[in-house]
């Protein structure tokens, strides 16, 4: 749950886009529930492609 409030305390603070990574797909819904912009699998094969689409070919920070 600890992730779930860090997505929404992101969000208070601004963050954007706000990219959630999680290998769960339980884990995935409650973050863009709680408002992630995102919900990504890490063992996706296209998942560093998404990340570059999403943050303007900047990565994750």
């Amino acid at each position: 749950m600890r992730s779930a409030h860090a997505v929404r305390l992101a969000r208070i603070m601004g963050a954007t886009p706000i990219i959630a990574v999680d290998p769960l797909p339980n884990a995935r819904a409650r973050a863009l529930a709680f408002g992630a912009d995102i919900a990504l699998d890490p063992s996706d094969p296209g998942f560093a492609e998404t990340v570059q689409r999403a943050t303007d070919g900047l990565g994750l920070d």
